[in-house]
């Protein structure tokens, strides 16, 4: 094994999953959580104690963005040059200073699992992707880990996490309510930040009422948006959620998606798309909006009407780490140390028919993070 590479497994409570649920702490709630939550709840002595300490953390604990390896090296990337905001009071300008400055992100790069767009068994998508969520939450806010799955005598530490960023919109309907359930049970504050309420929030925050969200087929087929916005609707407030079948999230695939609205809801208007993509180019997308309301192409007259006066994109890389901010700014959880956002590589690989977590070094988070476009 490189001496760079050091295995993370859970501790053994961790793994003494199965055991009768009996725990008078389950809260009444309208969903039902995960069997894997009322597991972990019913142990008293193990893994509810790691998750009851939770609030113990404080703010020198970790960012953890979770997800696979494309989707953490973007938003790594993010976390580290991101200057949207004054971090002297808060307001959307830039100041040149990280937003992020002197804290510690930890990139869990769930390999074994992801990408998680290939669940496409209803059965396991609702149970074992709300399990990987859990778990890989509890790598997260987990310090005790061992030298490699060998070596059961050798523990090693690992920063603790603060909050939570769950990279896939997919985790944010099966397995975000788990993990924000087990944590509220264990009577902490659930600091987790996902890509559907994160650009939701971040169109509220901008006065968007007129909103329409851009997704993939697999998404949409598993209606995740559509069951988040049930569960938190606004008064006058329109939504509609669109996939076209290329999957594409370029100029041609932004006028199939408007051509769709336009069959969907002949004389609605949009102030707002949610781009649910990590491919999309922003930039050349509004382009394509200013190519739109000059009225070049055959279409362009019926899109333009479409598109109000202030109409802007959303989209989820922006809105996670927004969102990100402002909760340590609200609970006042930044380190205000004045240094450079620090970067923590890890990923899943498979062990004895589960997964455990490899600790990557120094070269890759170079080579890979910090030099990739």
């Amino acid at each position: 094994m490189n001496s760079r590479e050091r295995l993370f497994i859970f501790s053994a409570a961790l793994l003494s999953f199965l055991l009768p649920f009996s725990c008078k702490r389950q809260e009444t709630i309208g969903r039902e959580p995960a069997e894997i939550v009322k597991q972990i709840a019913a142990d008293t002595s193990g893994t509810f104690s790691l998750v009851k300490s939770y609030g113990s953390i404080g703010k020198y604990g970790s960012i953890a963005v979770i997800g696979s390896r494309e989707q953490c090296r973007i938003l790594g990337n993010r976390f580290l040059t991101v200057d949207d905001v004054d971090n002297i009071d808060g307001l959307s300008r830039h100041d040149g200073l990280p937003d992020f400055a002197g804290e510690t992100v930890d990139l869990l790069i769930d390999t074994y699992n992801a990408p998680y767009t290939v669940f496409t068994d209803e059965s396991f998508i609702t149970d074992s992707l709300r399990e990987i969520t859990v778990l890989n939450s509890l790598f997260a806010l987990d310090s005790l880990c061992y030298y490699s799955e060998f070596n059961d005598r050798t523990k090693l530490v690992k920063p603790r996490s603060k909050v939570l960023v769950l990279s896939s919109s997919l985790c944010s309907e099966y397995g975000m309510f788990d993990v924000d359930t087990l944590i509220r049970i264990a009577g902490g504050n659930p600091l987790i930040v996902d890509p559907c309420n994160a650009m939701i929030d971040r169109a509220f925050s901008m006065g968007k009422t007129d909103i329409g969200v851009w997704t993939s087929p697999v998404v949409k087929d598993f209606q995740v948006w559509e069951s988040i916005w049930e569960r938190r609707p606004e008064d006058d407030v329109t939504f509609s959620v669109i996939a076209p079948p290329s999957g594409r999230f370029d100029g041609a695939g932004f006028r199939d998606f408007l051509r769709r609205f336009h069959a969907h809801r002949p004389d609605a208007k949009l102030d707002a798309v949610l781009v649910d993509s990590y491919d999309a180019d922003l930039d050349a997308l509004r382009g394509e909006v200013e190519k739109i309301r000059m009225n070049i192409l055959e279409d362009d007259l019926m899109f333009s009407r479409i598109l109000a006066p202030e109409f802007v994109f959303i989209d989820e890389i922006s809105a996670l780490t927004r969102s990100c901010y402002d909760i340590l700014r609200k609970n006042n959880l930044f380190t205000h140390n004045i240094s450079y956002p620090v970067m923590k590589t890890y990923e899943s690989v498979e062990s004895s028919g589960s997964f455990l977590y490899v600790e990557l070094g120094e070269d890759y988070y170079r080579n890979y993070v910090q030099n990739s476009d």
